[in-house]
């Protein structure tokens, strides 16, 4: 594995924020990433997983402890129209290499900034699909008991933006398994290129961001609301909210976590106080 020291994590996470690490790991092998978990147990270092870095916001002030990146593993494997993915591999990469096999099924979350591991967790989703929708299992290390586990889909507790990994942090992804469907190759590219395009039109990809700053409610739309209620474009230092899309929070540069935690705040309590809905935050602090 790679042992690095005092790394920025503002280079690790799409929002480009965040100060150093103190130790930055990077493991090459399943095996490796459950040696490191369970050493970090055994000493009582302060440990957290990276896959691409979307959806967190580190502090200002850096991580006291260790991060351990996912990024080296990125095996995928596939018989038919079953596929295993470590970890690591890029959502993008694997709904790509399902295509070119004429295999579809995901396809309408290409273009999410995630890894295997990090869709799972947080069971990203957008067009009307989410990526439990073709997960058959999912092995896992559970630190409590220093085993590699395999998980069917019924036991992760899925549901908008969540599953089991969420609450039961002791549970770590190594590998997750996929089935997918037979679909015509070129129709696979359309709505790719649909995606695509819709995507750009509507989100801020010009400018890093954590995507998505908030879950939506069952009242509505997270941007319709902080549009409501005049917060379009606000800023705090080198944070705005999109003028784009007001559900995402931008660095204009130079940018800090401070800036942004004030900004997520703020919405919270002006949404709340017009519309009685409290926002339920996607971007993770730590």
């Amino acid at each position: 594995m790679q042992v690095l020291r005092r790394v920025p994590l503002a280079a690790h996470v799409t929002i480009r924020i965040g100060g150093e690490a103190a130790l930055f790991l990077v493991p090459e092998t399943k095996e490796a990433l459950c040696t490191l978990l369970a050493l970090s147990d055994e000493y009582r270092v302060n440990t957290r997983i990276l896959g691409c870095g979307s959806n967190l916001l580190p502090s200002d002030e850096g991580f006291c402890g260790a991060i351990i990146s996912t990024k080296k593993l990125s095996k995928i494997e596939n018989s038919a129209e079953y596929f295993t993915a470590e970890c690591g591999t890029l959502l993008n990469t694997l709904i790509s290499r399902a295509a070119a096999c004429g295999m579809g099924g995901l396809e309408r979350l290409f273009g999410i900034p995630a890894s295997v591991g990090g869709a799972v967790f947080m069971n990203a989703g957008a067009h009307s699909t989410s990526t439990a929708d073709r997960l058959v299992a999912l092995e896992v290390y559970d630190r409590r008991s220093g085993r590699r586990l395999l998980l069917p889909r019924a036991a992760l507790g899925f549901s908008y933006r969540e599953s089991r990994l969420q609450h039961a942090r002791e549970m770590v992804a190594l590998r997750a398994f996929f089935r997918f469907t037979p679909c015509d190759r070129e129709e696979l590219r359309a709505t790719v290129r649909e995606v695509c395009r819709i995507r750009r039109s509507t989100q801020p990809l010009e400018l890093p961001s954590a995507g998505s700053a908030f879950r939506r409610p069952p009242e509505g739309e997270v941007w319709r609301m902080i549009d409501a209620v005049g917060l379009r474009g606000y800023r705090i230092g080198g944070a705005q909210i999109s003028e784009k899309h007001a559900g995402f929070i931008v660095n204009r540069g130079g940018a800090t976590a401070a800036d942004v935690r004030a900004l997520l705040s703020l919405c919270e309590e002006r949404v709340y106080a017009a519309c009685g809905v409290r926002l339920v935050r996607e971007i993770e602090c730590f």
